[in-house]
């Protein structure tokens, strides 16, 4: 069934009916909060509405609510230049974004590419994103990927393997004999390192002699530092003698 429309004389005295209920209310505000709540009422119902038979026997009240009006149209008017700022900044800054997005990819497009040329894209597509292996990378590379990614093992799975502590795993990967095979950057910039299966095993199979030798580094380190320390101290002694003799040898007497 279809909404029967109003006639003409029913819109009319509806409007009627708001106007009053409007008036007394706002006559309520202003009798319990003051003209500032009395005119914020009638601001927030119609912003732009003058109310001027609300005011025919009021012209004081009048006046008042044109002031009002001003002020609030120009604070609004702030706001919206406010707002239209902030929006142009953020469409800057988005457009920014969007450049610098746009010239990262275009600088590791370049670099898979020169891997390619290497022969070592599935190396360098295993260190990035995934958004940007599945983006930029061959289906052939993709699978590569991923079958190397399944063999290869993390730090804590390397250290379980070897039976190692964290700082032999630094110190063997900086002395270059567990080169790592990617990385990939996880947050607050912290690069995961993995290796290869076969780092791992040639690691096992020589890590003994890779900690006799370091044992023995130290233990060199530490004599060293011992002879030296006792030159240094044999230094300050006939020092120390040679100073006192000084001060004790008598005064030549003079021809």
């Amino acid at each position: 069934m279809s909404k029967k429309s109003k006639t003409p004389e029913e819109k009319l005295a509806r409007s009627l009916r708001n106007q009053r209920r409007i008036k007394r209310k706002f006559d309520e505000r202003l009798a319990e909060s003051g003209m500032l709540e009395a005119f914020s009422y009638l601001y927030q119902i119609a912003p732009t509405k003058r109310f001027d038979n609300f005011f025919t026997d009021r012209p004081a009240l009048a006046t008042e609510y044109e002031s009002f009006l001003r002020v609030r149209q120009s604070e609004r008017s702030e706001r919206e230049e406010v707002r239209s700022r902030q929006r142009l900044e953020l469409a800057e800054r988005i457009k920014q974004a969007e450049a610098k997005k746009q010239e990262e990819l275009a600088e590791i497009t370049l670099a898979l590419n020169t891997a390619r040329k290497f022969g070592t894209a599935e190396i360098y597509l295993a260190s990035l994103p995934t958004y940007l292996r599945n983006q930029l990378g061959s289906r052939e590379e993709k699978k590569s990927v991923a079958v190397m990614r399944k063999a290869s093992i993390n730090s804590i799975k390397a250290r379980e393997l070897l039976g190692c502590s964290i700082s032999e795993l630094n110190r063997w990967t900086q002395q270059g004999l567990t080169p790592i095979l990617y990385t990939i950057a996880s947050n607050y910039g912290i690069q995961r390192r993995y290796w290869a299966a076969e780092t791992m095993a040639f690691a096992k199979d020589n890590m003994a002699s890779w900690r006799a030798e370091h044992e023995a580094l130290k233990a060199e380190n530490r004599r060293v530092r011992s002879a030296q320390k006792k030159i240094t101290k044999q230094g300050a002694y006939e020092l120390a003698q040679q100073i006192t003799h000084n001060i004790r040898r008598p005064p030549a007497r003079p021809s």
